[in-house]
């Protein structure tokens, strides 16, 4: 049986405000989501200031401080994820629809009303520098972060990694994070995104309420605009990160992709998929069950606003490092060259 998504419901609650509504009424649920147009990019020299950000608003908002917040959810039956990346920020909960009132309250004291208070700054800072420090024994998302900045440059936001380093944590100061909020926190920088038991005009009257005197205003170039292309003429690199005795390899592949307005998504999943989004990938018939050099590979794009990223990640014992390497390129060259046969076409359409 084929699956119908349910149509989206656009929504105009006032201020400059945009919102989407997927209406659903099997179950008592409502999924809320509010989502900032702007990141990383919007941070300028001020590294790591969007995360800092999305950690501060999670110890106090209107009034609450860090446990009272965190009781406030607990007895509506919610869990906050605060996040931002690249070219984003976002605020999400999910209740039972007969709690929505209060979780609208609650996203809304967050973003309207943050606490951004000194001692919630000293914690918040303190947690990420902690959770900075222990990545260094990492390799996986050391040589991740390698990737972002082989790809994009130091200068880039889409270099920064999504944990700041310690080094930028140690530098910002609680005013850039207000700042930064002032900037972000706008109404024509804010769309609303829900799905789960409640109408379009419901929520409308509901959202409007809590945005009444949000004033609206033209929108500033205030973000950091990232460039779209690489740096020309540099051909195929190598990016070492040596750790003495090591029993393994952790690699990472890839280069710039396209932007998420720039390519036919479902396309380029089924591309993926046979790459090496699947078990069955080529990659992974070819370095895990052919060779043996792996438990497993995986490929991948991001879509963001602009220039995305693709990578192949896997790791391999050292001594397979090389030999792991050369079936990796063998296969994206060969995928460049020998288009998908249409069993795979097929096979990739099931996995989905």
């Amino acid at each position: 049986m084929s699956f119908r998504f349910p149509p989206a419901q656009e929504l105009a609650p006032g201020a400059g405000v945009r919102g989407l509504l997927v209406e659903r009424r099997d179950l008592p649920l409502v999924h809320l989501q509010l989502m900032l147009r702007g990141g990383a990019d919007a941070e300028g020299d001020a590294a790591g200031a969007a995360t800092a950000l999305s950690a501060l608003l999670e110890e106090g908002a209107g009034g609450r401080d860090a446990l009272a917040l965190s009781a406030a959810l607990q007895q509506i039956g919610a869990g906050l994820v605060v996040w931002s990346d690249g070219d984003t920020s976002s605020l999400a909960l999910q209740v039972l629809d007969r709690y929505l009132d209060r979780a609208l309250d609650l996203l809304f004291d967050l973003l309207l009303r943050p606490e951004l208070a000194a001692a919630g700054w000293r914690r918040s800072r303190g947690e990420l520098r902690d959770r900075a420090l222990g990545r260094r024994a990492e390799p996986g998302p050391i040589a991740s972060l390698g990737l972002q900045r082989a790809a994009y440059g130091l200068d880039h936001p889409y270099g920064r990694p999504s944990l700041p380093l310690p080094r930028d944590l140690d530098a910002l100061r609680l005013d850039t994070v207000r700042a930064l909020a002032r900037r972000l926190h706008r109404p024509e920088r804010t769309c609303v995104i829900a799905a789960g038991a409640i109408g379009a005009r419901e929520l409308e009257r509901k959202l409007a309420r809590r945005i009444e005197g949000w004033g609206a205003r033209s929108p500033r170039a205030d973000a950091v605009a990232p460039r779209r292309r690489a740096p020309r003429g540099l051909g195929r690199r190598l990016w070492l990160g040596e750790r003495e005795a090591a029993a393994q390899s952790v690699l990472r592949v890839g280069h710039l992709g396209p932007a998420r307005g720039e390519v036919d998504f479902p396309a380029l999943k089924l591309l993926n998929t046979i790459l090496g989004g699947s078990f069955t990938s080529r990659l992974n018939l070819n370095l895990r069950e052919r060779h043996g050099y792996t438990y497993g590979v995986r490929s991948s794009f991001t879509l963001p606003r602009h220039a995305g990223l693709f990578g192949v990640k896997t790791s391999v014992a050292s001594r397979d490092t090389l030999p792991a390497l050369a079936e990796i390129f063998r296969e994206l060259e060969t995928l460049r060259a020998r288009p998908p046969r249409e069993e795979e076409l097929e096979k990739a359409k099931q996995i989905g």
